[in-house]
């Protein structure tokens, strides 16, 4: 048995992955590992100079009874079980089932656990485990200093790490503190007597910004063991999780599956909200288990958060989607310097982000002129506050302060171009980031004008900002937004040929989820341009938005070939998206997951959100 479907929250499979880039992982927002990995990485630390930051490599000093590829059991099982957030590795011979759970606490966010069960199948029988362990291979992120054992915590060892390298002139070096469970290389069990038994050995790797604290973590975790309910927290916090979103496609468990594996992968990265001491630090593409040097973004912050994995939450976990937002304002300092340092007033949010908030892209053509984040925030921040009503966020949490940063520094970006007798935009990057610097992207303008235009309504409402209202509003009105208007369709840049390539979604956003009014016929052009020129080597996500742009205009066919083909970058038997098609870029793709869910709630789920109204127009898969 390789693969078996039985339930939509259990993925099992009796053989690894060839490529252990498509292992499972665990996480919990605060700590995350890919199974089997010598690696932990901690949410917030990061290690390198400016574009060189990267997740700090933490040494895994979780032991495994498993070493992949390994031949000593007769039969063998790995489980990933979403619903209780575990990861489970089930080896069994004539004699004896060992069972080993991992999981990073749902509840306890700075534990991450692992039990291993042994139960005789005979009597009076002995046998001997050997542990699988990565302790000799050290971090060069954050170098250790020695060993100490810890008053009252048994064989429990304390290390003390901080980084090698500040982010920024300025900043400080980060400093975790880590306790882990001592364990034997080895470890020898008998049953002696006449009854079957199983016994359960308990360890724990706990992270800390301060000894105090990591002490604590670890103290509160060996007190649950103690008390038989260590896991049973853990399982209770996903279960009330999962009670907010039930996914079920009638007769399709393939489909379902697909389903919930994307949404628990992008959950795990976010902290419970019953613990309040857990701080967060944003989504990245590949998420908490991925992110070191050179690979996977180095688990930097981009759009990938705001606008492809957030709009998934939202109908499900309103208050995940806060986080986020919360996040954003949080670092409205950096995007209010970055816009200064080219000259510009108000807030131009970085295009990627890692600890303190500034940017860290090592590239700098996207730090200058992919500005299109900015929009993409604001865009969050408004359908948020149309599907929630919660406009106190606005005030409460300065989240109104962000919005008018950010139309300030729209209205300092734009020039008029008397020609056109239109605002402009030039020298940005749009998604299609193959064709940069151009001006005037239809993508970003039309963020733009939306993003103004939203300023302009709370601070009506707000009663405030009256005079930098109007002129947010008559730069929306007056941004140029470009137009063919012989071919009938959004050109995606001034100067676009329709016979070039395209890297990704980018104008045929237009309509959805950026929602611009144009006739049918026009979004179908749109459509059928961007179709046809877009690279079959694009990103997970494009696909998901060209179904949900066809399913608009009820072209159930074409939306069926587009939806189909963004699974093509689904790895089984445990569901890791990879960025690409041909498996390559970054894993696990929690970016394709978001656009993959995007595709199900508001391409045939039919849902959208307007001031003061939500709208419902399904369509069968």
């Amino acid at each position: 048995r390789e693969f078996r479907k039985t339930d939509p929250y259990v993925l099992e499979s009796s053989i690894l992955p060839n490529d252990s880039r498509f292992y499972p992982t665990v996480a919990n927002g605060v700590v995350g590992t890919v199974i089997f990995s010598d690696t932990i990485y901690m949410a917030g630390l990061y290690n390198g100079y400016k574009g060189e930051s990267h997740r700090a490599r933490l040494q895994n000093n979780i032991p495994y009874v498993y070493v992949p590829d390994s031949t000593l059991w007769s039969t063998q099982l790995f489980t990933q079980d979403t619903k209780n957030g575990m990861f489970t590795i089930c080896l069994s011979d004539t004699n004896v089932i060992v069972t080993q759970e991992i999981y990073a606490h749902k509840l306890l966010t700075n534990l991450l656990v692992t039990e291993v069960s042994v139960t005789y199948m005979s009597l009076n029988s002995t046998e001997t485990l050997f542990y699988n362990s990565s302790y000799c291979n050290c971090s060069k992120d954050i170098p250790s200093s020695d060993c100490t054992k810890c008053q009252y915590l048994g064989s429990a060892i304390h290390k003390e790490f901080t980084t090698v390298t500040p982010e920024m002139n300025g900043s400080s070096h980060l400093t975790v503190h880590v306790i882990y469970s001592q364990f034997p290389k080895k470890l020898t069990v008998q049953n002696i007597g006449n009854n079957f038994t199983t016994k359960k050995f308990v360890f724990m790797f706990a992270v800390g910004e301060t000894r105090a604290s990591t002490i604590g973590n670890y103290i509160v975790g060996m007190g649950t063991v103690t008390a038989n309910r260590l896991f049973q927290l853990h399982l209770n916090e996903w279960l009330r999780q999962w009670n907010s979103a039930l996914i079920d496609v009638k007769n399709d468990i393939q489909s379902t599956q697909y389903m919930v594996s994307a949404l628990y992968y992008i959950l795990s990265n976010f902290p419970s909200t019953k613990n309040p001491q857990a701080k967060f630090y944003g989504v990245s593409p590949g998420g908490l288990p991925n992110g070191g040097s050179g690979v996977d973004y180095m688990g930097h912050v981009f759009w990938d958060q705001d606008f492809w994995m957030a709009p998934a939450l939202l109908p499900f976990y309103p208050e995940l989607v806060r986080k986020i937002l919360t996040y954003r304002v949080r670092h409205l300092v950096g995007a209010l310097a970055k816009a200064k340092s080219f000259g510009y007033e108000g807030a131009d949010y970085p295009w990627e982000t890692a600890y303190t908030g500034s940017d860290v892209c090592p590239g700098e053509n996207y730090v200058e002129y992919e500005i299109h984040v900015t929009a993409d925030i604001i865009h969050l921040l408004k359908q948020y506050i149309y599907a929630t009503n919660d406009w106190s966020f606005l005030v409460e949490c300065q989240a109104y302060d962000m919005l008018r940063q950010t139309a300030e520094f729209w209205s300092s970006r734009v020039t008029w171009n008397a020609i056109k007798g239109r605002y402009v935009l030039n020298n940005v990057m749009g998604p299609d980031e193959w064709h940069a610097p151009v001006n005037n992207s239809a993508f970003t303008n039309v963020a733009v004008a939306q993003n103004l235009n939203f300023a302009a309504e709370v601070a009506t409402k707000l009663d405030c900002d009256e005079e930098k209202a109007r002129r947010w509003q008559l730069i929306a009105k007056l941004l140029y937004i470009p137009y063919n208007e012989t071919a009938h369709y959004h050109p995606e840049y001034d100067g676009f040929y329709s016979n070039e390539t395209v890297k990704q979604a980018d104008t045929a956003m237009l309509g959805f989820p950026l929602g611009l009014p144009m006739l049918e016929s026009v979004q179908y052009n749109d459509l059928k341009v961007y179709n046809d020129c877009t690279s079959a080597f694009g990103p997970a996500m494009t696909w998901g938005m060209f179904a949900i742009n066809w399913l608009q205009l009820n072209d159930t066919e074409n939306a069926k070939l587009m939806y189909r083909r963004q699974l093509r970058n689904i790895h089984i038997p445990f569901n890791i998206w990879s960025e690409n098609a041909d498996s390559s870029g970054a894993v696990n793709f929690l970016t394709g997951m978001g656009g993959y869910l995007q595709s199900v709630l508001y391409g045939y789920f039919g849902l959208r959100y307007r001031n003061g109204s939500v709208t419902l127009n399904p369509t069968l898969i």
